[in-house]
């Protein structure tokens, strides 16, 4: 085979390749999708690197036992477009956050929105908005804490 006619064929299996990984990647299976719930703790950490930000939180249970906490979201550049930057959230932050927990009880969840204590609502990236207005429209009797309405 000619080096002419070869390389149209190797980039082609490569972006197949590709293709097959990146829809691999962004499955949102892992969550529980069906129901909502809210975390409110402390931030320790604000991850905001690529593929997706985390918050890290220290979380109190209701005994009053501290319970590590990971929210993930979109990737920094689309949130950048929507006001975000490596300094919104700090160390030391107090938030609700309303997400999708894993399915698998582990204590991380998909970030939807965010509310800081003093009721700030910080912006939502254009898929966590989605997402909270198709859950909102499926499950209607869905109670909420007045904050995340």
């Amino acid at each position: 085979m000619k080096k002419r006619q070869r390389a149209p064929l190797t980039v082609t299996v490569a972006l197949l390749l590709m293709a097959g990984t990146m829809s691999a990647h962004h499955s949102e299976s892992i969550n529980d999708q069906d129901r909502i719930i809210l975390v409110t703790g402390t931030v320790t950490q604000f991850v905001f690197t690529n593929p997706h930000i985390q918050i890290h939180l220290d979380v109190k249970d209701n005994q009053g036992n501290v319970e590590k906490w990971i929210a993930t979201a979109g990737g920094p550049s689309a949130l950048r477009r929507d006001g975000w930057n490596n300094r919104t959230l700090q160390p030391g932050d107090e938030i609700t956050i309303a997400g999708f927990p894993y399915k698998d009880g582990r204590n991380i969840l998909f970030q939807l929105k965010i509310v800081r204590a003093n009721g700030e609502t910080l912006p939502q990236s254009d898929g966590s908005r989605g997402r909270w207005e198709r859950f909102l429209a499926t499950h209607p009797n869905q109670q909420l804490d007045p904050r995340f309405k």
